[in-house]
């Protein structure tokens, strides 16, 4: 592994990098410094991609990156050298042109979460991606929140129908909702679920199943077998009037506002220890055929995941929001289209990916598709710090890319510059250990001593000093 000097003239900056970069070593730094770099060498503000893990990272990035390109541009207007790569640019007023071009157009600068990179090829690329429909920015928040609540009333009125859900089911889900503003947010925060019935199928299958039903005095059959159930709650004489008339239309919905409440008290599981044993032949048939729709359909749960399903169909289609797993499966599938995939790699001469440690499966794959032969191509990250492995990052992804790139594109970040020496030494001796095991792999991350860049000392006074920190 060689040692990656940002500053240095002689510092290649094209090909493929993976920077392994401990925390401290001035990862955010090497990445200013190489945007700055990569404008000097005369690549477009508008061809450079950088792609972070959060909003947060890339509203820093910005920030820093910009204020990077103004002290470079007052070095070369001073004539000064703040970094010895600006050495062959002072005096060149086609480097001061660049660079003061790249603060100008900085707001187009191409620095994106992985979700609003995949947002604006696709958006930028629809025609060559067949994809054709709106898709939102997830970045956008205000707007987003503007059309959900749009495309939210339109759902209401045109989608939500007596074949979605009945009334009564509508009913049980404001048993929890006290007003269609928290059930909207409740459905623009979820996710969509597995496959769902309507109330059409439920009813459907409701009717075909009364067709069997016993030809008997349901009522004298309840007040028989009633005193050998412990109690419950519910209003069993309305519903033994409901089942009394089989073929009422509106049995079913009847039947699901009382949420199935007489076949919970009748279930076999609330007998009493000593009950009577009494025929019943229609509640026995009951509790196998009708019990489970009508539980099954008026479970809150059951209804809010086929309202979620609809949902979230009407908003891929007239908002454009697919969830973050969604926008990335979309990228992916669309790469595989030579059109699409064409357009994306001429877009960009330069990509950085910061946190790279955080990347996913998926997303390798994008970046590897996409970039693996573009000009430049930096994959940032220390293997240390994934830490996101419950949103989908993958380590052994981390050790996939290095093997991809070899060897000899392997850098290191080697000088901590905010720890002090006693730290950076008490560090490097715990983690020289090599007990960072991946088991996938057999082995253990390798691990690089950091050199300390700066004379911070520890104010502890005992002769623990930095090792407070790891034994305290």
């Amino acid at each position: 592994m060689r040692r990656f000097d940002c500053l240095a003239q002689d510092c290649t900056i094209f090909g493929p990098h993976l920077l392994e970069a401990s925390a401290g070593t001035g990862k955010t730094f090497t990445i200013e410094h190489l945007f700055c770099r990569l404008i000097l060498e005369k690549v477009p503000l508008e061809q450079i991609l950088v792609v972070t893990f959060t909003r947060a990272a890339t509203r820093e990035l910005k920030h820093r990156i910009r204020r990077n390109l103004e002290k470079a541009i007052d070095s070369l207007t001073k004539k000064t050298v703040a970094w010895p790569y600006l050495v062959p640019f002072i005096g060149s007023d086609s480097a001061l042109f660049d660079l003061s071009q790249g603060i100008l157009r900085f707001d187009v600068a191409k620095i994106f979460t992985i979700h609003s990179f995949c947002y604006r090829m696709l958006k930028e690329f629809a025609f060559e991606a067949g994809k054709l429909f709106p898709i939102a920015d997830l970045d956008d928040e205000l707007e987003i929140a503007r059309k959900i609540r749009t495309s939210l009333a339109e759902f209401w009125l045109t989608k939500v129908d007596d074949t979605l859900l009945c009334p009564e089911q509508i009913a049980i889900l404001f048993g929890k909702y006290d007003t269609m503003h928290e059930l909207g947010h409740a459905l623009a925060n979820a996710k969509k679920k597995g496959e769902t019935r309507s109330f059409s199928s439920w009813h459907q299958a409701f009717q075909e199943a009364i067709k069997g039903a016993p030809s008997v005095s349901i009522r004298n059959e309840f007040v028989a077998i009633s005193p050998n159930y412990k109690a419950h709650a519910g209003d069993f004489g309305a519903q033994i009037d409901l089942l009394e008339n089989l073929e009422n239309p509106n049995l079913f919905r009847k039947l699901i506002a009382h949420k199935g409440t007489l076949f919970s008290f009748l279930d076999p599981k609330n007998r009493k220890v000593r009950a009577k044993n009494v025929p019943s032949p229609f509640f026995d048939w009951a509790n196998h055929h009708l019990a489970p729709i009508i539980h099954e359909a008026s479970d809150r749960k059951n209804i809010l995941s086929v309202l979620t399903n609809a949902w979230k169909s009407w908003e891929k289609a007239s908002v454009g929001v697919l969830q973050p797993d969604e926008i990335v499966e979309e990228m992916l599938n669309s790469l595989s289209i030579p059109p699409f995939l064409d357009c994306v790699q001429k877009r960009f001469q330069a990509v950085i990916i910061d946190e790279f440690q955080d990347t996913d499966p998926l997303q390798w794959e994008i970046f590897q598709k996409a970039f693996i032969n573009c000009q430049t191509l930096f994959l940032v990250g220390d293997p240390k710090q994934s830490i996101y492995r419950f949103r989908s990052a993958d380590v052994y992804t981390y050790f996939l890319a290095k093997e991809t790139l070899g060897p000899e594109n392997i850098y290191q970040l080697d000088t901590n510059f905010r720890s002090s020496k006693e730290l950076l030494e008490t560090l490097n001796a715990l983690f020289s250990r090599n007990w960072l095991l991946l088991p996938q792999k057999k082995c253990t991350i390798d691990y690089y001593p950091v050199l300390a860049g700066s004379e911070i000392s520890s104010d502890l006074k005992d002769e623990k000093k930095a090792i407070h920190w790891i034994i305290g």
